[in-house]
Formats: C-alpha cells, sequence, structure tokens
C-alpha cells in the first residue's frame, strides 16, 4: 500500500520516465491520487499515489528562482569591453561579366 501524505508535503513524484521533487497540493478520491505542484514550475500535475514518495533526508527541494535585483538609477553601468580590429575583412565582388550568369 502506497505511503499517505497530507497537504503541503514535500514529495518526489514519478513524472514519465523520472522523479521529480514537487509538493503535495491536493489528495484526490482519498488517497488514490496526489496533485503534485512541481518544484521548478508553477504547474501541477495529477499522480497516482504509487508514482509518490517521501522526500528523502538529504534531499531538498529546489529553492525558488530568487528576484535579481535591478541595478539602481545612481550607479553607473559597467563599461563595455572594447574589441580589437577585425582579422576578417570584406572585398568586393567583382561584378558578373552577364547577367544572363544569373
Amino acid at each position: 500500500m502506497a505511503e499517505i501524505f497530507s497537504r503541503g508535503t514535500h514529495v518526489t513524484a514519478l513524472w514519465g520516465h523520472r522523479w521529480y521533487a514537487g509538493t503535495v497540493d491536493d489528495i484526490l478520491d482519498g488517497g488514490r491520487a496526489y496533485e503534485i505542484a512541481w518544484a521548478d514550475e508553477e504547474t501541477c500535475n495529477e499522480v497516482p499515489a504509487a508514482d509518490v514518495r517521501a522526500l528523502a533526508v538529504n534531499e531538498e527541494p529546489r529553492p525558488k528562482k530568487q528576484k535579481v535585483q535591478k541595478p539602481r538609477a545612481d550607479t553607473k553601468p559597467p563599461q563595455k569591453k572594447r574589441l580589437g580590429a577585425s582579422p576578417f575583412v570584406e572585398k568586393p565582388l567583382a561584378p558578373a561579366a552577364d547577367e544572363s550568369e544569373w
């Protein structure tokens, strides 16, 4: 028999052929299945109870993505690095002798 989890429990769930970290968002049909909120996405999927297991002690759910703070208006942007002259030189093509060659 599958283990019983409550809402908010951090678990790993089999989706396709891989196990992913997530959180139990809802219990369906008295524990027949769980609605899993995936740790690295903002989506949920129904997963059969047999395909859900407790998060191992040494595992931790991935932290949510941190917002990157925008630079303040009083700070200067970093200087762009100037590149040297290109080793590639474009040479003009000779005109076609006859337009019928096109």
